[in-house]
């Protein structure tokens, strides 16, 4: 499908005219392409992504650009008590940037069949054969294209990633997604009621294991086309380094439910019962970003306040996220921002 010599904008409409009409959509709004065109260090991403959402990225003027990548490794991939896991092999401060990489794949985490799954009950096909109808539809028709779209050397690299949907009528292909599937929330659809987000799937990122303290994050960069993973705070050489799956400020409670989808039970210190007082904690930071917005106003409108009020208050909400271990959540962030601006 790719030319030479065609810039991805002006590759867009003729990728559009050369697809046919998908009997499951209401419009032809599913694409297979390799972004960014040009190749670099890292690989292309082989994409089955929505039109509204291939436009938006096609739009940016500055798309595409070349990844920042850190100056030299700083990790290895070995066994955890994970399984695999990502190690850090040297000492590293907060913001250090870990690893830059492009996902092997972009697929949208939802896929709407109403034709075919209206189609399966006029047929009496329904309950677990029914799912089991969409979920091999949507492995073979939809994911396999953009799977055989990868050199041999990144298809072993993707199907040699964890699987732990072997037994829910998942093929091996949506179950490694399901399973190592990072959320790219830079990227989603206009039309949220055929799913606006997408995964990406990772050669060395989705290795990464999973963490409510976790000592890293990661930013999916549109205009590379990449993920960088970077420090939250500091790590040292041989410390194993975590990255969480599910928003770090949910109860402990809610945490568990998201992750079982992954096979994951954690076991980190905020996740061991009792858990009522770190999930109150964790709550508390959530609504600390508005209060610490109104008391930076008040500080700044009334002479009444000393000059380190809004410092203490925010030193005060950085010794609970430090406590939590939750320095890769926007709140720390925006509380030592706060700092900085006082």
């Amino acid at each position: 499908m790719e030319e030479e010599g065609l810039s991805d904008k002006g590759r867009t409409q003729e990728i559009f005219e050369e697809l046919g009409a998908q009997e499951d959509f209401e419009v032809n709004d599913l694409v297979y392409i390799s972004l960014p065109s040009a190749r670099d260090v890292d690989c292309q991403t082989q994409c089955l992504i929505r039109r509204p959402a291939l436009k938006a990225i096609l739009a940016r003027s500055a798309f595409p650009q070349n990844p920042e990548y850190p100056e030299k490794t700083s990790f290895r991939i070995g066994p955890s008590c994970h399984g695999l896991g990502m190690f850090a092999t040297q000492n590293l401060s907060l913001g250090d940037l870990i690893l830059t990489e492009r996902p092997l794949t972009l697929t949208p985490t939802v896929i709407p069949m109403p034709t075919f799954s209206a189609t399966l009950e006029s047929q009496g096909i329904t309950g677990e054969a029914r799912n089991r109808s969409i979920l091999n539809r949507w492995e073979n028709v939809y994911l396999r294209p953009c799977f055989e779209r990868l050199d041999a050397k990144q298809q072993a690299e993707f199907l040699d990633l964890a699987n732990a949907h072997q037994e829910d009528g998942s093929g091996p292909l949506l179950g490694v997604i399901r399973t190592n599937g990072l959320e790219v929330g830079t990227i989603v659809d206009t039309e949220p009621q055929n799913g606006s987000e997408y995964a990406a799937v990772c050669k060395i990122m989705s290795r990464i294991n999973h963490s409510c303290r976790p000592s890293a994050d990661r930013f999916f960069d549109p205009l590379s086309f990449s993920f960088q993973l970077r420090a939250a705070r500091s790590i040292k050489a041989g410390e194993e380094i975590f990255i969480s799956y599910y928003p770090l400020l949910e109860p402990s409670s809610f945490r568990q439910k998201h992750l079982a989808y992954y096979g994951i039970v954690c076991s980190c210190h905020s996740c061991l019962p009792p858990t009522l007082g770190s999930d109150a904690r964790r709550v508390s930071l959530r609504g600390s970003i508005d209060a610490i917005d109104v008391d930076f106003n008040l500080w700044m409108t009334e002479a009444r306040f000393a000059d380190d009020f809004t410092i203490k208050i925010s030193l005060r909400w950085i010794e609970v996220i430090e406590e939590e271990g939750v320095e890769a959540s926007m709140e720390y962030f925006r509380h030592l921002r706060a700092l900085v601006l006082a």
